[in-house]
């Protein structure tokens, strides 16, 4: 897998942190791994993401869980204190930006506490139509 971050561009670093790229590896291209899940350790920060390949994200409630919850591939993951479960069966491409504290209301229209330990697809917040 391949990572890449930067600082954003200086007018957005009021609202932005860091943005960021993921994409699989040479070795990582096309391979399916199924069952395969990944523990997502908390930063602490709210993120955006957009899925850009692959099917959408799909979080686990626990280890035992089979079923999953499916949530699109825009969406908001809001700043958490205990880790989750992301299936990572399918390799995808991804990018995104984890946002400032208080970014949240200015950039997606909703306080960061209503958001937190959570995820939420971007569009439940801006409405299909805006978040295509």
């Amino acid at each position: 897998m391949r990572q890449l971050t930067r600082e954003p561009v200086p007018h957005l670093r009021p609202f932005v942190r860091q943005v960021w790229a993921w994409a699989p590896g040479a070795e990582g291209a096309g391979a399916e791994r199924p069952g395969a899940r990944e523990h997502v350790l908390p930063t602490g920060g709210m993120h955006l993401v957009f899925r850009l390949s692959g099917p959408p994200l799909k979080l686990f409630g626990h280890a035992a869980d089979t079923e999953g919850r499916t949530y699109g591939h825009a969406i908001v993951g809001g700043a958490r204190s205990s880790f989750y479960l992301r299936d990572v069966s399918v390799a995808t491409r991804s990018v995104g930006a984890q946002l400032q504290p208080g970014a949240a209301r200015a950039l997606l229209g909703a306080p960061e506490d209503a958001l937190s330990g959570q995820h939420t697809p971007l569009d439940a917040l801006w409405g299909a139509r805006e978040a295509a």
